[in-house]
């Protein structure tokens, strides 16, 4: 007995692995997710630089729902997706409505007069899902390190000294 469920368990991690492969060099070659939306059909595929660019804009306010996804990216159930989504559309539905025009490069005007919610549920899941990886804490702490030695090499770029300059005020 003890054997079949040591061979159940081996099954369903190299099951877990290979499944773990896949999404990985999906992740790597970047394979866009297509999406039928509004009577049309959108290829989703992470952001590219200029396209996170423009996304930041509506991240901040989203950035909960994104973290969501980030922190559970395995075992996330159809459920829990939906309500991380409604979660978003509760925050700041503007800021959906940016980040699916940023992923379709449709106006956000048109995205905005859209009849069907749940096919724009549709896009802004594709949309976190293919985009997650930006927020891993692997890349946070990444960030961070960058951000730091960008605060460092700022200073000594415009010629200033990182101690404070003394008030002269006169005023009294």
């Amino acid at each position: 007995m003890e054997a079949a469920t040591q061979d159940q368990v081996s099954t369903r991690r190299d099951q877990r692995s290979t499944a773990d492969q896949a999404s990985e060099l999906q992740n790597l070659a970047n394979i866009p997710v297509t999406v039928p939306a509004f009577g049309r059909e959108y290829q989703i595929s992470r952001f590219s630089i200029h396209q996170l660019a423009q996304a930041m804009t509506y991240l901040g306010p989203l950035q909960y729902v994104v973290q969501q996804f980030a922190d559970r990216r395995e075992g996330i159930s159809q459920g829990e997706i939906v309500s991380i989504v409604l979660g978003a559309l509760s925050i700041s539905g503007e800021s959906v409505i940016g980040l699916i025009s940023v992923a379709t490069t449709e106006p956000i005007e048109w995205i905005g007069a859209q009849k069907d919610e749940l096919a724009a549920l549709e896009l802004l899941t594709a949309t976190i899902e293919k985009n997650t990886h930006f927020f891993s804490q692997e890349n946070i702490e990444r960030y961070k390190a960058l951000l730091g030695r960008l605060q460092a090499a700022i200073p000594a770029l415009s010629g200033l000294t990182s101690t404070p300059s003394s008030s002269t005020d006169t005023t009294t």
